[in-house]
């Protein structure tokens, strides 16, 4: 990789970090716990002077969609029913007064709908 871009792409100078030393960097601290939530998994790394420690590395397979399924399915339990703001248009019927006018869009596919649900949470 290196090799690579000295060479053929003839960058004058070339830093490679790990992300958590850079989050600490980022964050002012050159010592840092740092947990990095992403979509499908969670990573926590201990950093010391600027360099993770690899023993104290701990990764989850829970992320950020598994915790959106849990809040989907614990809202669903209790009965609340999300609408994707695309279904519905408010009105101000008088001030502080709204009526909520359904919208019908009957082509819209399964994906884009759950996707703008899973928005909101």
């Amino acid at each position: 990789a290196a090799e690579l871009m000295f060479e053929k792409y003839k960058v004058p100078a070339l830093f490679l970090a790990k992300n958590a030393v850079l989050t600490s960097f980022a964050s002012g601290r050159a010592t840092s716990l740092v947990v990095d939530s992403g979509g499908g998994s969670t990573v926590v790394s201990a950093v010391h002077d600027g360099y993770v420690l690899q023993k104290s590395v701990a990764t989850s397979p829970i992320g950020g969609e598994f915790l959106t399924d849990c809040m989907m399915k614990s809202l669903e339990s209790k009965g609340v029913v999300i609408r994707p703001r695309y279904s519905f248009k408010k009105k101000e019927v008088s001030p502080g007064d709204y009526k909520v006018v359904d919208l019908d869009f009957p082509n819209t596919t399964d994906s884009y709908r759950l996707y703008h649900m899973e928005s909101y949470c």
